[in-house]
Order: structure tokens, then sequence, then C-alpha cells
């Protein structure tokens, strides 16, 4: 009889050891993240991290949690020593699933099977004791995705981001932020373009561009010069960072992703927005990303400008521009190659453009118009990136909705001058300039030279030469 105990006592403890290995084993959930700062007072800046949490696999779902807090380290280039700040979960609603399966389709963030990702906001103050021209913050959770496919050894790698302020010439700078949801869901063999939705609140110029996603320890000691790129696997690179046939391009202006994945596959792109003032950079951020590619065929949403709208406004290449004070408006038509499609969109538009007003007309339709009407302020100009989200709710097999991204860049100029004033005798001749726009058109008021004084009528910079009072 005492064998007998001791033989079941022996299976017992295997069968708990092989469980507790293999909930261990689905451990690597690190989908996703990004650093921030805000400016708060003085020399005080609020650090947030969001972490995107992959919800496990489909035999263990959410089996591995998010931490309750990060810790993150911070150091200048100007002097040694590295310190840290520990930020908590933000309190309030938190932990919310990204984007929730199709009724009936419950993702594993709900013990579904369909993949599932929440989002997790870590906050808190600190107040950096000098300035310089690099303060570096930086942090990481253990460890990567297992699924990932175009990185090395994935599942031991740490997910590490970092953000970069230079508060010698901009110390009241808040660094960008990004307005729009990952982890995106996107069909093989479609065409697919994703934008971040980067916004600045000082309104200073943004570059956007793919770097290597980053690994690192994340101690808080002696003086680091950054993340470690991982290594690309399957043959993968900067400009072809997973199976998309060579169709993978990022705007440097924009920030706008385009590529057509050519493989079901979880890869991983990570972006960095720096921000630059009167030429000057000032600062950067990071955003380490999941893309999610399934085997699904849902038609594409369009998304084009309708000129005949534009009111005050121009279209030049691909961006609407207005002058600051001067009310414009446009309209943007969002169709659906099938006309079963259940179209909802969401925008940017409180944040990259505030105090505009934006009316959705057919929405739940295969095709539906956003029509803006707006007023920019007078340190509202500069590019603004307008983006739409557009989400067919039909939700087609496999049951995950796919979104698209469309960008509309807005560009404000100052009001509308000419510089300057000036006074000539007859055949004498001055270069005229104006400022506060892209397109110019020159003309002579009734009694004065003829039109062709003017060496051009609709250039930025025209000669006048004038032979009597003008």
């Amino acid at each position: 009889m005492r064998k007998q105990s001791l033989l079941f006592l022996v299976l017992l403890t295997i069968c708990f050891c092989g469980i507790s290995g293999t909930q261990k084993a689905y451990a690597t959930h690190a989908a996703g993240g990004e650093l921030l700062y805000e400016w708060v007072r003085d020399s005080t800046y609020r650090i947030i991290f969001k972490f995107y949490r992959d919800c496990g696999s489909a035999q263990f779902p959410n089996t591995a949690t998010a931490p309750t807090s990060v810790n993150v380290c911070y150091y200048n280039e100007c002097s040694s020593g590295t310190s840290s700040v520990t930020l908590p979960r933000v309190p309030g609603p938190n932990g919310l699933e990204v984007s929730p399966g199709c009724p009936g389709f419950p993702t594993r963030c709900a013990f579904g099977q369909l993949p599932g990702y929440q989002e997790w906001i870590y906050a808190a103050e600190v107040t950096l004791p000098s300035r310089c021209h690099t303060w570096r913050f930086y942090t990481g959770v253990n460890a990567r995705n297992q699924s990932i496919n175009n990185l090395v050894n994935p599942g031991s790698q740490t997910l590490w981001v970092e953000a970069t302020l230079n508060n010698e010439v901009a110390q009241r700078n808040s660094s960008p932020y990004f307005s729009v949801k990952p982890v995106p869901y996107v069909c093989m063999g479609m065409p697919y373009t994703y934008n971040n939705g980067a916004v600045d609140v000082n309104t200073d110029s943004l570059h956007f561009e793919s770097v290597q996603p980053l690994t690192g320890s994340t101690a808080c000691s002696g003086n680091p010069t950054g993340g470690t790129p991982i290594g690309y696997a399957g043959g993968y690179s900067l400009t072809e960072p997973f199976a998309t046939g060579g169709t993978y391009s990022i705007n440097t202006v924009t920030g706008q992703i385009s590529f057509t994945p050519a493989l079901q596959q979880m890869a991983v792109i990570t972006t960095r927005v720096t921000e630059y003032r009167n030429g000057v950079k000032i600062g950067s951020v990071m955003r380490d990303i999941q893309v999610v590619v399934v085997g699904c065929n849902i038609p594409q949403p369009i998304v084009e400008i309708d000129t005949p709208s534009l009111d005050n406004a121009v279209l030049v290449g691909d961006r609407i521009e207005g002058c600051s004070g001067t009310p414009f408006s446009f309209c943007i038509e969002l169709k659906s190659p099938a006309t079963s499609a259940v179209l909802v969109t969401t925008d940017n538009s409180a944040s990259a453009i505030p105090g505009a007003t934006l009316t959705y007309n057919g929405q739940g339709t295969d095709s539906m118009q956003a029509c803006i009407v707006w007023t920019p302020g007078f340190l509202d100009t500069g590019l603004k990136i307008l983006t739409f989200t557009v989400k067919d709710s039909t939700c087609r097999p496999p049951g995950i909705p796919i979104m698209q991204t469309f960008v509309i860049p807005v560009y404000v100029w100052p009001a509308t001058g000419i510089l300057q004033d000036t006074a000539l005798c007859p055949g004498d001749i001055v270069e005229l300039l104006a400022v506060g726009g892209s397109n110019f058109q020159w003309d002579v008021l009734p009694g004065g030279s003829p039109l062709s004084s003017l060496s051009c009528t609709s250039c930025k910079n025209p000669t006048a030469s004038p032979d009597r009072t003008t």
C-alpha cells in the first residue's frame, strides 16, 4: 500500500511540473510598446509607457500577465550616472483589448481562438536635475512573442524602447504621441496601408523612419549607449522587414507605411519619430508594433479627396493646403468595392486639427463621406497628419475586423503677406516676395504699368520694373 501511495505522489509531482513548464513556455507575450513624455512644469515631465500584450496561444490563452509596474531608466550624455523611476499602472480602465473580435469570434483575450492584444498604460513624473542636449529614457519588457517570424530567437529577447529629449533648447517640449492603436491585422496578398497617427502638440517638424527592433538590458547602471538591434530572420532586412515581395515602404514626411504581405506571418516593425525645431533635433520616440497577416479575402476600402469640395483650400500634390486665420473646408470619400460592406470610420481630427468640425455621412454603408471645416489659429501652422481608420464591420471570415489607416496631409501656411513695401524711381527694378502660401497670383491695379512689367504672375518672387506710378 505504501509503495502505491509513493508511486501516486511521484506521478502527481510529474504532472504538476509538466503543467508548470508549459505555462512558462507561453510566457513570451510582449507584442509592442512605446515610451513617451509630457512636459508638466519647469524640469518635470510625465513619463508614459504603453505596453501591448499578446493574450497567449490558442491552447493557453491569458497565461502570461502584464507587469504591475515598469522601471524606466534615464541619463544624459553631459554627465555620468543613470537614474530610474518606477511607473505604476495608470488607475481606471486599463488593459483593454485593442481590437476585439467580431460577434461570435472572440479573441484569446476572451478565451477564444483568434489572436488578441491588450493595451496597458504606465505613468509617473520625474524631475530632471540638469539640462543637456541629449537625455535618453529607456525601458523593456521580457520577453517578445515567441510566434514572431521575422526576428532571430524572439522569445529570448527583451522588447526595448527609448525616447530622447534635448532640454537645452526645448525644456518645455512634449514628445510626439501616437493616435492610432496597433496591432494591425492584414489579409495576405492584399495591399495595405497603416499609419501610427503621430501628433506633436508643439507643432514641431516630424521625420519618420523604420529602424531595427531593439533588445537590451533594462538595468539602470553605468552610462549606456542604447539598445542592441535584433537580427532579422529568414533573410529579411530593414527595407524588407518581413515577406512583402519588396513592396514595404514608409513615407518619411507623413509616416504612412504601405505593403502587400506575401505570406501568413507575425512580424515586428519599429518606427522612430524624430522632431526638429528650427532645424535643431529636440527629441525622438519609437514605437514597436506587431503585424499579424492572416488568410482572408476582404475587399479593401479606398479613400479619395473630393476635389470640387475644396473651399479656401488647394490640393498641392497629395496634401491639402490652407492659411491660418482663414476658414477652409474639404470632403473625403471613403468607399468599398463590396456593395455589402458596412464601413465604420474613426479619425484623429481632435488631436491633429483641434477645433475643426468633422461630419460623417453614410456611416455603416459601403460608401461614406467625411467633411471637415476648420479655421486654423496662429499657432496651427505647419504639417498636420490627419488619419482615417476604416473598418468593414461585416466581419467576414476569419472573424477579425480588418482595418486600413489612410493619411490626409493638411498643411497650414502663415497668413499671406508681401515683404516689403518699397519705393523706387521709374526704370528701377525690385524683387517682390510673397510669404504664407504656395500658390500665388500677381496683378497690377488699373492705371499702373502693364502686367508685362512683372517677370512672372504666378511665382513667389517676381521682379517688378514699372515705368510709371504703379
